[in-house]
């Protein structure tokens, strides 16, 4: 029953935000640690959706990107496939896009 109030709460601490030039990830309970990746640098973007996750709607969406010493994999998160729509349209919108090369 600890174990899975713990993990829980550390579910409950992270959060996600994706704007139109980089995206932001927190997480932690007792230590905070906030890392951010520029969408130009955003070379893969994929979500897995088990089946207990294809039911319940969640998945774990994964980023990878071009000089970062580690890349972003993110278990649990609600409706996967409109953050990976999102982030897409960014990433694709930004190679097409003269001026962001």
């Amino acid at each position: 029953m600890v174990r899975f109030a713990w993990s829980a709460l550390r579910w409950w601490e992270e959060g996600f935000i994706v704007t139109d030039r980089r995206l932001v990830f927190s997480r932690g309970i007792v230590r905070k640690k906030l890392s951010m990746w520029p969408i130009a640098n955003v070379t893969n973007i994929s979500f897995m959706l088990s089946t207990l996750g294809d039911l319940f709607d969640y998945g774990t969406l994964e980023i990878e990107s071009v000089g970062q010493d580690s890349d972003l994999r993110i278990n649990y998160v609600p409706k996967p496939w409109e953050f990976f729509d999102v982030i897409s349209e960014l990433v694709f919108e930004r190679e097409n896009d003269p001026i962001a090369r």
